[in-house]
């Protein structure tokens, strides 16, 4: 069998229709296709990842505006790929993503090593690989994108562009420790364990320059590593975006005797907290920063709130420092959201934020990219008090669900009103005036909601005024005190 990813097709690209091209195809090509459609929006992010692994090689120490002005990618990376050619070949003495029999028995443990007969234990089916489905035989899919008959069919291209996604997004069902000479913690793959936010342009070759990352230190993606050097040094934090981009979580072997993958997988260690530049920050109370994850609680946590926090991410130096000024670009969040189950962390969701907008808005109107973002924060913030405040009065009792359901619907309006300016933005007035509009109509439909007959009964006996009245009361003026502050700036 024989299947090379520089020179067969298994990247899926979108240009007036979609089609796999090689990777030597895409790098000649990539001006002229708009993005990755592979078989999942986070399976796209990990081949990106990949493909940015290689321009970093190829292009280290030089500018992202000097690339840009390229216009598109020179000979230069196709020399790289012919040099690496061996590399990326799916069989051989250096399979791609993989290791050889003999090198996966000498870190498999024992019970885990290949057996010439019998059962063979620390297998993982396709339709583990294949986040999609992400069922194990213990734990079937309920929701499955594939018939029962079907789920572990899989194309030679699926393959390789699940083989990437998976040492991206690992779970931890699987029960094969690499036995390294020290207690190992199996590690979930590293796309897992950060909040990404990454930028795309006009074409895919944008997209990549878009999120270079201007270093000068050598890089080293994991193909080019003695596999026992690498293994060796697994738990120690990369000084290059290559090798980050390209961190392996597992050791796995694929078995093609019956003509059908066998993959069996055992499990590495991964460092913590590591700078990532399209991680999301957050910071514990010395201040010091680190990725932060999401959880299935935090579906409806926009970045289109915390721009603040997006701009410190160092694509955009990158976006500040090259000439790309009116032209359309995307900020984009994407991830899967494990089930946060801790002995499996299979993906039980998924996210998919887009801020779409014209470029000049970032070059020109920064700061009012910010109010927006602030101030949409900032009502939804007060919002979710309003309601706490209505059930937690004496005659409504805190339901924690529904306060979380009223609050992420509450964002998912003023979102789309987030949304809209980005990509037709009006002057300030005319954005605070509408999320004004809806964060007191809201107000209105909410509390009238809440109020019962017995409520006004009470009322009429006590006179004076429900609790629900004056939290609304606090609520409204809080609001336009807020909105007000913003038109004066």
């Amino acid at each position: 069998m024989e299947f090379n990813l520089v020179t067969d097709n298994w990247i899926r690209v979108y240009s007036n229709g979609t089609k796999e091209v090689s990777l030597s195809e895409l790098f000649k090509h990539a001006h002229e296709y708009e993005v990755l459609v592979g078989d999942s929006r986070q399976q796209d992010l990990s081949t990106l990842r990949f493909l940015l692994a290689i321009v970093q090689r190829v292009y280290a120490g030089e500018s992202a505006k000097d690339l840009l002005k390229l216009g598109k990618f020179d000979d230069r990376v196709q020399d790289y790929l012919n040099e690496c050619k061996n590399q990326f070949d799916m069989f051989g003495e250096t399979p791609f993503y993989q290791v050889t029999k003999e090198t996966y028995n000498k870190y498999a443990d024992d019970k885990f090593k290949i057996k010439k007969e019998g059962k063979q234990t620390g297998t993982v089916d396709v339709k583990q690989l294949n986040r999609n489905i992400s069922e194990s035989n213990n734990s079937p899919a309920l929701f499955s994108s594939a018939t029962e008959s079907h789920k572990n069919d899989i194309t030679m291209p699926e393959l390789v562009r699940w083989l990437i996604a998976y040492q991206n997004f690992t779970a931890v069902t699987d029960k094969s420790k690499a036995v390294l000479g020290y207690p190992v913690k199996v590690s979930t793959g590293w796309l897992y364990k950060i909040d990404p936010v990454y930028l795309s342009g006009g074409n895919l070759f944008d997209t990549l320059i878009l999120n270079f990352t201007e270093e000068s230190v050598p890089q080293i993606p994991t193909w080019e590593w003695n596999l026992d050097d690498y293994v060796s040094q697994i738990s120690e934090t990369p000084d290059n975006v290559s090798q980050l981009y390209t961190l392996l979580s597992r050791l796995i072997y694929i078995d093609w005797s019956n003509d059908k993958p066998t993959i069996l997988a055992t499990g590495l260690p991964m460092p913590e907290n590591i700078s990532d530049p399209m991680a999301m920050q957050n910071k514990d109370k010395k201040g010091n920063a680190y990725p932060r994850t999401r959880n299935l609680n935090q579906l409806r946590d926009y970045v289109a709130f915390e721009l603040d926090k997006v701009f410190e991410l160092p694509i955009f130096n990158t976006l500040k420092s090259i000439d790309y000024k009116d032209r359309i670009i995307s900020i984009i969040n994407n991830n899967y959201i494990n089930n946060g189950n801790a002995p499996s962390q299979l993906p039980a969701a998924s996210i998919f934020e887009e801020l779409k907008f014209n470029s000049n808005l970032f070059y020109k109107r920064k700061n009012e990219m910010l109010a927006v973002s602030a101030m949409a924060s900032a009502v939804i913030n007060t919002y979710r008090t309003l309601i706490y405040n209505v059930q937690k009065t004496s005659y409504h009792s805190l339901n924690k669900k529904k306060l979380d359901r009223i609050s992420d619907e509450f964002k998912d309006k003023v979102f789309e009103i987030v949304d809209n300016w980005l990509w037709n933005p009006t002057n300030m007035y005319r954005f605070a005036d509408e999320i004004e509009l809806l964060a007191l109509n809201e107000m209105s439909d909410e509390v009238e909601e809440k109020i019962t007959s017995d409520d006004l009964k009470r009322m009429e006996i006590e006179d004076e005024p429900m609790p629900i009245l004056k939290a609304t009361e606090v609520y409204g003026y809080t609001i336009r005190k807020m909105i007000n502050k913003y038109k004066d700036k």
